[in-house]
């Protein structure tokens, strides 16, 4: 894979207030660099929405109402979407939805990647730090999970695969402070 053709989205969600949600996509190519950076509005549900959604209302805003919304508006084709709330993983998408996390686990000898249970692996980006941990959304299935990690293993010889999540949470917040 050609490495202008690694595109990364990273999707975060954000409860301000007790009713009142908002999110934000950034999508970086594989140094880091932003390419497109996009936010909702804040997304504040009708009481009728409350009371038809009940205990499935924030799950409803976030997936169906921000990730809908955020992942139609996005230009450049991306390889990944890219989530830290597991709940994020139930998006679906055609695009590939992980979850990325850092861990404090030892490096990996001698290999890559480490399986360590269904759709989920340790991936060593860096001999210089501890493997990130991807797990994929249950519901996508990949016949090579190297056409996913090689690409991760690629990006991250040049960047913090994790480190975009501060970015668009920061970037998130300073939005919602100036739109309030």
């Amino acid at each position: 894979m050609n490495l202008e053709d690694l595109n990364f989205a990273y999707i975060t969600t954000a409860l301000l207030s007790q009713n009142t949600f908002a999110g934000a996509i950034l999508v970086t190519d594989y140094k880091g660099f932003p390419l497109e950076f996009k936010y909702t509005d804040p997304v504040v549900p009708t009481k009728i929405q409350q009371v038809l959604y009940g205990s499935e209302l924030e799950n409803y805003i976030k997936l169906d109402v921000i990730c809908d919304n955020l992942v139609s508006e996005i230009s450049v084709e991306v390889l990944a979407i890219c989530v830290q709330d597991e709940y994020l993983l139930n998006y679906k998408t055609d695009i590939p939805v992980i979850r990325l996390s850092q861990t404090n686990t030892s490096a990996l000898e001698d290999q890559k990647y480490n399986k360590i249970k269904d759709n989920e692996y340790l991936i060593q980006t860096s001999a210089l730090t501890s493997p990130i941990r991807m797990q994929l959304a249950e519901h996508y299935s990949i016949d090579n999970i190297d056409k996913l990690i090689s690409p991760i293993l690629q990006s991250g010889s040049y960047v913090d695969i994790c480190e975009p999540f501060n970015r668009i949470s920061k970037t998130l917040e300073l939005v919602v402070a100036q739109n309030a």
